[in-house]
């Protein structure tokens, strides 16, 4: 019930921006009239994500991190890179990694597992080297085999933190695995299995 709803809230945004002819506009955050729409597209992308309906998912946030809002003050580009990816849009995802560079660690190991999955080895062995030096937490979580969960607070995440590890494992473990980029991080680091 809750999808349709939200399809029908991102149907009247889309007609309404079309009414006044702006399309390809910004819709940035920083109006906070703006905010509405934006968290409701955010609520739809989560839904559809929960859904495996990625391919959808990656519509809408393209929009939004494309198009609408581009500093992307919602966090919406790391999904948007890990989902590209596990959908196959590797040169979307390169691209996406070129307009935020030096970002968090979603983006900076998103970032090296898809030039890895782009086989740009060079390139792929130097973003992650990067990536591990700002954020080892997420590598040491990623090889971890039975990793102990951190105490979490809701709603809080601290940057370079085992908590932000725990969720970038939670949601990205997979995809690492399945791409072969997990063993391929495992052999950068000289881990055994």
């Amino acid at each position: 019930m809750l999808i349709p709803l939200l399809r029908h809230a991102e149907g009247v945004l889309r007609k309404v921006i079309a009414h006044h002819h702006t399309e390809g506009l910004k819709l940035e955050w920083g109006w906070h009239e703006n905010r509405p729409a934006l968290r409701l597209l955010q609520e739809l992308v989560a839904m559809l994500r929960f859904t495996k309906n990625y391919s959808d998912a990656v519509r809408v946030m393209e929009w939004m991190v494309l198009t609408l809002n581009p500093h992307d003050n919602q966090g919406m580009r790391d999904e948007l890179i890990h989902d590209y990816l596990r959908i196959g849009k590797i040169s979307e995802a390169l691209a996406l990694a070129e307009k935020y560079p030096n970002d968090l660690a979603g983006m900076a190991y998103g970032t090296a597992l898809a030039l890895f999955v782009a086989e740009q080895e060079p390139a792929a062995t130097e973003a992650i080297k990067k990536a591990n030096e700002r954020f080892p937490e997420v590598r040491k979580m990623l090889l971890a085999d039975n990793p102990k969960q951190p105490r979490l607070q809701e709603g809080l995440v601290r940057v370079g933190g085992k908590d932000e590890a725990w969720y970038y494992r939670d949601d990205y473990l997979e995809l690492w695995k399945s791409s072969g980029g997990l063993e391929w991080l495992r052999a950068q680091f000289g881990k055994k299995k």
